[in-house]
């Protein structure tokens, strides 16, 4: 759907961090289809690093994707992954 602005938002996305959001309503809002797709593209990759086992490479990719997807750089991105891995 686009809003008047030209912001888009995607409507009844499964949240890939289900379990941040469990019991609450995502709404994802987005400047440009890019930002969508990657969101839905890392939906995807989260879904095949569950079925895989979760590796932590895979996990760690899709972390910092995910970190630059909210605009983090990546020297923050590096700060809060070393305090959990």
């Amino acid at each position: 759907m686009k809003v008047e602005d030209g912001s888009k938002f995607a409507e009844r996305i499964k949240v890939f961090l289900s379990d941040i959001a469990a019991g609450k309503t995502v709404v994802l809002i987005a400047n440009n289809q890019s930002i969508l797709d990657e969101y839905a593209e890392l939906k995807r990759l989260s879904e095949e690093s569950s079925k895989k086992g979760k590796p932590e490479e895979m996990e760690l990719e899709i972390s910092k994707r995910f970190g630059r997807l909210l605009s983090y750089d990546d020297k923050s991105i590096e700060k809060l992954i070393s305090k959990y891995v």
